[in-house]
């Protein structure tokens, strides 16, 4: 059985739409994907409805990878579920960080533009179905702007890296 259980996709900083790697695994000869977009369980939902729209004979198995602290080691952790059974903790769990990465977003966006003249409306096109904004979103409008000809180029580094 050929599986995937990492995948993300568009919902946080994927490159496809649920509906689009549901049918890339299919493509690929995947049996199984496990969608486990950041700190939002909306990607593996429609996936697994992409799936059954399809016809498709890949399995889609709903998940979150969810981002915390590790205050101990004094390091950024991510934790993967799979089919989470308290899905309403998590959500809010969820909703929670993705504020706060909606808020880092509109910082960054604001540190750039002098630089790169885009904003959040033109960024959130590169977003379809996230309820956040991450740094692949603003570096896909701003290679469509014409900034930069690959996502992890040059611009993205100097843009984001640490």
């Amino acid at each position: 059985m050929k599986t995937d259980l990492h995948c993300h996709t568009t919902v946080s900083d994927g490159s496809m739409t649920p509906a689009q790697l549901v049918a890339y695994a299919g493509r690929a000869g995947l049996d199984c994907i496990a969608v486990t977009d950041h700190d939002c369980l909306d990607g593996g939902i429609r996936a697994a409805g992409a799936a059954e729209e399809q016809h498709s004979r890949v399995k889609v198995i709903a998940g979150v990878e969810l981002s915390t602290f590790d205050y101990k080691n004094g390091r950024r952790v991510h934790l993967l579920c799979y089919r989470p059974r308290r899905t309403k903790v998590l959500e809010e769990i969820c909703r929670v960080t993705c504020e706060s990465r909606l808020k880092a977003a509109m910082e960054m966006l604001e540190m750039i533009s002098p630089r790169y003249p885009v904003d959040l409306e033109t960024v959130r096109a590169f977003s379809p179905g996230s309820s956040s904004v991450f740094k692949q979103h603003i570096a896909l409008a701003l290679m469509h702007m014409g900034y930069d000809i690959q996502l992890y180029g040059s611009l993205f580094d100097s843009l984001f890296s640490r």
